[in-house]
């Protein structure tokens, strides 16, 4: 019995089968409508399913990493480089990915598709209905930049965790976990083991959940898209086009800076690290490569063990660079769906709320993380609607290559803060040499 349930969780963990899924999802949404109107039930519990253990694990990865990053014991000086460091790094992901999808404007040709407009105006799932084309698409109340932003600010952490309200949690728990850190910076205590004790746990009932992936993205699908039609494959795969190119063409751009870096040939570069690439392709998990990595950049190209031992765990989690791409593109998409024009204070405002909004991405998974979204096209007058189930089509398609971007990105980022530590240390002994007093110098015996 046991070796015949290994087989089986073997089958569901095989990528070209939860591929399969996916493709025959889309297929009985596509030919088979009626039918696929009857998985509505099972879709929408295992949506449920996947969120039971979303909140403790951006909680506790937000808490922690910051923590950590305040008690270490590095200078401010050095902690405030690691923080500009990665935080003009995400800056720029995010403009580019903002600049990418106004220039490649993905989605713009299908805003008259009658199909397209059904899937928008769908709920996202909770129900299948009738939809009137022509009735005029409708748009939430357009919310200020201002208001957004005082919104992310719990009044009542219990209500925010109540109510599921990703970026107030988040919020909280970044000033939870910088306070933590100064706190236990002059006690000497940690505050932080109890909780990551039980990270391990929820990262366990995150993953016996998504065995049965297959099985939830093929309800999924056939209910999302069983008032499509084939346009909206058209639509997926340049929406996924355009994704790709951000992340391959960032990921070249994060391979020189750390051929750069390393001190040896771009070849022996990438081989070097190498490992940690297969990896995360293969097993689209960021955290899960971070040993890997960590070992890659200290032993195979020479990098600073302590330095990367720090940057590379609390960089990973919470800069989600991949994550910022398909934010950014994906919200421009549905603008351009909707066939709205932004001026540039909206174009400016998609890459602060992309940023902000990936920070709460950490750790969730299925519609939690796509509808994320949602927070960065309210403010805009604009729902996220039924395009959900485009996300979770392209998703897959994109997912490998972002992994791979990520965690190159990751790698750069720390061998740039190693530099800056080998620079800053030549500074100190240069000035501790000027600093020291001249030897005496020896009598003339002339």
């Amino acid at each position: 019995m046991a070796r015949i349930l290994k087989k089986i969780f073997n089958i569901l963990e095989n990528p070209l089968f939860i591929f399969a899924c996916m493709i025959l999802g889309i297929l009985t949404g596509f030919f088979y409508k009626d039918l696929a109107v009857k998985f509505l039930p099972f879709a929408n519990f295992y949506a449920n399913l996947l969120q039971i253990a979303v909140i403790p694990i951006v909680g506790i990865t937000t808490l922690t990493s910051l923590t950590k990053l305040i008690t270490h014991g590095t200078s401010d000086a050095y902690i405030s480089k690691i923080v500009a460091v990665f935080g003009s790094m995400i800056v720029i992901t995010a403009v580019v990915a903002v600049f990418a999808g106004y220039v490649a404007s993905p989605g713009k040709n299908m805003s008259s598709d009658p199909n397209i407009v059904k899937i928008v105006e769908d709920g996202g799932g909770n129900q299948v209905r009738e939809i009137s084309l022509d009735e005029p698409i409708e748009k939430v109340q357009t919310v200020s930049v201002l208001d957004f932003i005082v919104d992310t600010v719990p009044k009542n952490i219990f209500t925010a965790l109540a109510h599921a309200n990703m970026l107030q949690i988040i919020v909280f728990c970044i000033l939870l976990g910088i306070t933590s850190g100064f706190v236990s910076r002059k006690d000497k205590k940690d505050r932080i083991m109890g909780l990551e004790d039980y990270l391990p746990v929820f990262y366990k009932i995150n993953e016996k959940i998504l065995l049965f992936l297959p099985l939830g993205a093929f309800c999924l699908l056939a209910t999302q898209l069983s008032n499509t039609s084939s346009t909206i494959l058209s639509t997926i795969l340049s929406l996924a086009l355009v994704m790709l190119s951000v992340m391959i063409t960032l990921t070249i751009i994060c391979s020189i800076v750390l051929w750069r870096f390393s001190g040896k040939s771009y070849f022996e570069t990438i081989k070097g690290i190498s490992e940690t690439l297969i990896m995360a392709f293969s097993t689209q998990s960021s955290i899960t490569c971070i040993p890997r990595a960590v070992r890659n950049m200290t032993e195979n190209l020479g990098f600073d063990q302590d330095t990367v031992s720090l940057t590379l765990p609390l960089s990973v989690p919470l800069c989600l660079f991949s994550t910022i791409c398909f934010y950014a593109i994906g919200t421009i998409f549905v603008v351009n769906i909707f066939n709205e024009s932004l001026g540039l204070s909206s174009y400016i405002f998609i890459v602060f709320a992309t940023l902000l909004t990936s920070f709460a991405a950490s750790g969730s998974k299925g519609l939690v993380y796509y509808s994320l979204m949602g927070g960065i096209l309210a403010p805009l007058g604009l729902p996220l609607g039924g395009t959900i189930a485009l996300f979770v089509a392209v998703d897959p398609l994109v997912d490998p290559f972002g992994t791979v971007f990520h965690m190159y990105a990751a790698c750069c980022g720390s061998a740039i803060c190693c530099h800056l530590k080998k620079k800053e240390g030549k500074k100190e002994r240069a000035s501790e040499t000027k600093e020291s007093p001249p030897p005496p110098s020896l009598p003339d015996k002339t």
